[in-house]
């Protein structure tokens, strides 16, 4: 018995640091595995969405905005 809440213990404390409770500590603190499902889930979910062409565009304006300001750096 005592070995069943232990593992218990430790698969829950496994869930609780994987799946984040704050995406942008999990990211400042650089851990990877939070970061990673959320962006797998994220991606999942805007999938679904019947309105993704206006997020997509919008990344992509970011996206190019990002480029320029790399360009600008590097040269």
């Amino acid at each position: 018995r005592a070995t069943s809440s232990a593992f218990s213990g430790e698969f829950s404390a496994i869930i609780r640091r994987v799946i984040p409770v704050n995406i942008f500590q999990d990211a400042t603190e650089n851990y990877l595995p939070a970061v990673v499902i959320f962006s797998i889930l994220y991606g999942i979910a805007m999938q679904t969405t019947p309105t993704k062409g206006a997020v997509i565009d919008a990344l992509a304006s970011i996206k190019s905005a990002s480029v320029k300001i790399w360009q600008w750096v590097v040269l």
